[in-house]
């Protein structure tokens, strides 16, 4: 017979985390010294605002009370954050330095860290799939951002203005680069569009005045950027043919800034 002990632990654990929450339903993290037994997420910020979603996860609203200058959004209330508003932390211009998001974070909402100009780092996690127009637009600190695979949506001008934005490794589960992306990006030297990418939005690097190398795929059919506008661009590296390159659709007459190196692989 089992001992009311193992009895109870056995309940407990069907109703601790798990990694995948496949049942659709809201994850109970068991907590001990603010960090879950089962699958290592931490207690978000003190003073942070959530709203409980209808599947029981929590959505993160603002900023509240918090003043902290490395923030964590992870766990509220034993269960899983799953997004953050749109405009959640925006203004914020002076406080927040570096951000941590939790494994079951999937959106970051319109404006999210509009103008957090003092954010110098964030971690994006695996599991978020939608990052939304202007989320990071005017953070002027930020040196450098990870974007995992799993995201498939980035709305437009996402990081422009962050003139201190060095470098940016974009996923391939990324397909469309957005209008205005990287305007202004005035520290940008390179960047590589990812492969199965269709199509440079408009104005996605203007203003983007050191950038010199630019590495575009042969699933790339439309070019709405002049990129004689990056007026220190030196080098384009095609992956495709130079004939699969004349077939492309752009808003440019003359290219003559740039030599382009046709059949480019790394």
């Amino acid at each position: 017979m089992l001992s009311i002990l193992t009895l109870f632990a056995m309940i407990l654990a069907m109703f601790s985390c798990s990694s995948n929450g496949d049942n659709g339903e809201a994850v109970t993290h068991t907590m001990e010294n603010g960090v879950c037994t089962e699958c290592g997420g931490v207690e978000s910020s003190d003073g942070l605002l959530f709203s409980e979603n209808s599947d029981g996860t929590y959505t993160l609203m603002g900023i509240g009370s918090c003043t902290d200058k490395d923030i964590v959004v992870d766990i509220y209330n034993n269960k899983s954050v799953t997004a953050l508003r749109d405009y959640a932390f925006s203004d914020n211009y002076y406080n927040i330095e570096s951000i941590t998001l939790g494994n079951n974070v999937t959106t970051i909402g319109d404006y999210a860290f509009y103008k957090c100009s003092a954010l110098k780092n964030i971690n994006i996690p695996n599991s978020v799939t939608s990052v939304g127009p202007s989320a990071f637009q005017g953070c002027k600190n930020l040196v450098s951002i990870t974007i995992p695979d799993s995201v498939t949506f980035i709305g437009d001008r996402v990081f422009s203005e962050c003139s201190s934005l060095e470098s940016i490794a974009i996923g391939n589960g990324y397909k469309n680069i957005a209008e205005g992306i990287f305007i202004n990006c005035t520290s940008l030297t390179s960047i590589t569009i990812p492969e199965g990418a269709s199509e440079i939005g408009a104005h996605a690097f203007s203003g983007c005045s050191n950038l010199r190398s630019i590495t575009i795929p042969s699933s790339v059919t439309a070019i709405f950027q002049d990129l004689n506008n990056c007026t220190n661009l030196t080098d384009i590296y095609y992956t495709g043919t130079a004939e699969e390159w004349e077939k492309i659709k752009y808003d440019y007459n003359n290219l003559t800034n740039a030599t382009i190196h046709y059949n480019y692989t790394e």
